[in-house]
């Protein structure tokens, strides 16, 4: 199979809006600014090489961003705490003596 990565700002903002993408969203989905999303769409940057091939490949495998956990954007969830039990205090720490 072939991919061709050249991404023009109509096919850009197609897929985009398939995935329910805003072009903000997807410049922070793709590590940027909400701002890089826009100059993507507008054509003022070029679609990086590997946003194309990612925007391709979800979309050939049916994938969409809400599948992807991303650390930057997505904290992992809290851990719960272990709760920390008091050891009984020994009679000579106590200051009791036998």
């Amino acid at each position: 199979m072939t991919i061709s990565a050249d991404m023009t700002p109509e096919k850009y903002k197609t897929i985009i809006g398939e995935f329910g993408l805003t072009q903000e969203g997807a410049g922070i989905f793709f590590g940027g600014s909400p701002r890089q999303g826009q100059r993507w769409a507008s054509g003022e940057k070029p679609v990086p090489i590997g946003v194309a091939i990612a925007l391709i490949l979800m979309k050939q495998a049916g994938k969409e961003p809400k599948d992807f956990r991303i650390e930057a954007l997505t904290p992992a969830p809290k851990k719960a705490k272990a709760k920390k039990t008091k050891k009984a205090a020994s009679p000579v720490r106590a200051g009791v003596r036998k």
